[in-house]
């Protein structure tokens, strides 16, 4: 993952939030769920490296991501983390929130 996070931040994308059964109790979660938080208007301007991150066919061919991007919209954000603070079973769920620009992270 710290590949990944890595060359995020060289991308220039804002934040990463990290969900789902790769942050939970579960011995040998199957996958990672992420969103990708870019600046409005730079998709446009993304070298091919950075757009593969944003790829959803290729991350979960190649990683088994589900993987979602947004713009830093914050009405956008706070939408899609309502959606995912909740499990498939409707249990409230943790969402990890790691800042790419100061590289810190933050349980939300």
């Amino acid at each position: 993952m710290s590949k990944f996070i890595q060359t995020a931040r060289g991308c220039g994308f804002r934040f990463v939030y990290l969900f789902g059964s790769f942050i939970s109790g579960k011995e040998s979660p199957n996958d990672i769920d992420l969103i990708w938080v870019y600046r409005d208007g730079s998709l446009e301007s993304l070298r091919p490296a950075c757009r593969e991150l944003i790829n959803y066919a290729t991350m979960k061919a190649r990683w088994n991501w589900d993987m979602f991007c947004c713009s830093d919209n914050q009405a956008i954000i706070a939408d899609l983390l309502t959606a995912f603070r909740k499990s498939k079973a409707g249990t409230k769920r943790g969402i990890i929130k790691i800042d790419l620009e100061r590289f810190e992270g933050l349980i939300l």
